[in-house]
């Protein structure tokens, strides 16, 4: 007889993102759920993004509103990640033909 197929809980799915929000790690994650790695990113991997997205939105959220605040630590960093930046947005722009 083989091992059941796991099936996450909406109550996990919560978990997830709340733990990967606060910068968890994988590892870490997995085991307060008690799965591997492997069946953590299999399973969860739309909550492992979304969080990691939510926690860079708000980072470029505090920097800009501090860089508009004129605090120089926060504009110098805004425009070395939008100088990082520009070169993948332009590779992404549609060719005309």
């Amino acid at each position: 007889m083989g091992r059941r197929a796991f099936a996450p809980t909406p109550e996990m799915r919560r978990a997830v993102f709340s733990f990967r929000h606060g910068q968890m790690g994988h590892e870490r994650i997995a085991a307060r759920l008690g799965v591997t790695r492997q069946t953590l990113v299999k399973h969860f991997a739309e909550e492992l993004e979304a969080a990691s997205d939510a926690v860079q939105a708000e980072l470029l959220e505090a920097m800009w509103r501090a860089a508009k605040r004129g605090k120089a630590v926060a504009i110098i960093w805004l425009a070395r990640r939008f100088e990082r930046a520009r070169p993948r947005a332009e590779a992404e722009k549609p060719r005309s033909g």
